[in-house]
């Protein structure tokens, strides 16, 4: 007889106690005190972000650039009108009312939690999203797409999400032996539902 659904979910529940546990997410790692780069291109394409450096295409007002994650500070104070903070585990984009950028203005942030183990595995919206902006990532980079750059009449937006992170793969529990927990854990339900017929 095919084992049913909750057969399944105690399998995997013996697998994991067999295992000492499932691998653990672990909270962010500040970003403070972290040297982080940040490339633009304000004439990038509306729709999808990228999180690719090489999409990149630096001017002399917004330079492929570096800065220490400072709180509070603002780290890359593109001009007057456009800025991108970083703080704990956190980036934020403000913009003022101009009218000099009427496409989209892409900014990659990189060696996000570089040298470390942990790695990126999502962005999570913490304010209204007035500029409409488009997210991507990798492992250790950042890409926001602001689609709506001429936003604000009289006043500013400014947008802020998390970056959520965890500890990389190298620290998850192997396939093999995720694999061969589960079957333990199978033979287990199977050896509890023979004694029980029997």
């Amino acid at each position: 007889m095919m084992p049913n659904i909750r057969d399944f979910v105690i399998a995997f529940a013996a697998a994991a106690i067999i295992g000492g546990g499932l691998p653990a997410v672990a909270a962010a790692t500040t970003l403070l005190g972290q040297s982080v780069e940040i490339c633009t291109n304000t004439d990038y394409p509306a729709g999808a972000a990228s999180a690719d450096p090489a999409d990149c295409i630096d001017s002399p007002v917004f330079i492929h650039t570096t800065a220490v994650v400072t709180d509070p500070g603002i780290e890359f104070p593109m001009t007057a009108s456009r800025q991108v903070d970083l703080a704990d585990d956190t980036v934020s984009v403000t913009y003022s009312q101009f009218f000099d950028s009427p496409s989209p203005d892409l900014f990659v942030l990189s060696n996000l939690w570089g040298g470390t183990a942990e790695i990126i595995v999502g962005l999570v919206l913490l304010t209204a999203n007035n500029l409409d902006i488009s997210t991507a990532f990798t492992d250790h980079e950042v890409g926001l797409l602001v689609n709506a750059p001429v936003c604000c009449g009289a006043s500013s937006e400014t947008v802020t999400f998390r970056i959520v992170t965890r500890i990389g793969p190298s620290q998850d529990i192997a396939e093999p032996t995720a694999l061969a927990l589960l079957g333990a854990g199978l033979l287990a339900v199977g050896a509890v539902r023979r004694r029980r017929k029997g």
